[in-house]
């Protein structure tokens, strides 16, 4: 199975489920991991990207709905939009430093424009040596 294909189950998963899941679509390269050590003094070699059932659920309720996130100059986030992520952080335009979590983690930001903006935030968790999808969001060009 494809990681798009597992991603796209997983998501599936959240929406029906009250469940807590994650899943490893990629590694960190180390160009990525240069561009966070700059940012964060992380080193983050080695570390993996994961997706969680409950921040799928989180991304939905506050950057799914198609009315407010057109208040505020978004586009809402779709099933499909999460089966980018694997792209994203193989081929993304940039990386910017973010502010703490709520949980006082390091969190970066990974930008890549496909057709419209893709951004996403993610929290280093250096005892799990992952970067976590916390938010996700579009904006219009």
């Amino acid at each position: 199975m494809s990681i798009q294909k597992e991603i796209a189950a997983l998501v599936e998963k959240a929406r029906i489920e009250n469940t807590k899941e994650n899943i490893a679509f990629a590694t960190i390269s180390p160009q990525e991991a240069a561009v966070i050590l700059q940012y964060t003094g992380i080193d983050a070699s080695g570390f993996r990207h994961i997706i969680e059932t409950d921040r799928i659920r989180h991304i939905f309720k506050e950057h799914g709905n198609e009315v407010s996130e057109a208040q505020r100059g978004n586009i809402a986030i779709t099933a499909e939009d999460f089966e980018l992520l694997p792209d994203i952080v193989q081929n993304y335009d940039h990386i910017t430093h973010e502010r703490l979590s709520k949980d006082k983690n390091e969190t970066v930001k990974y930008a890549k424009t496909i057709g419209n903006t893709t951004y996403f935030v993610t929290e280093i968790r250096k005892r799990k040596k992952t970067l976590a999808l916390v938010t996700m969001y579009k904006t219009k060009k």
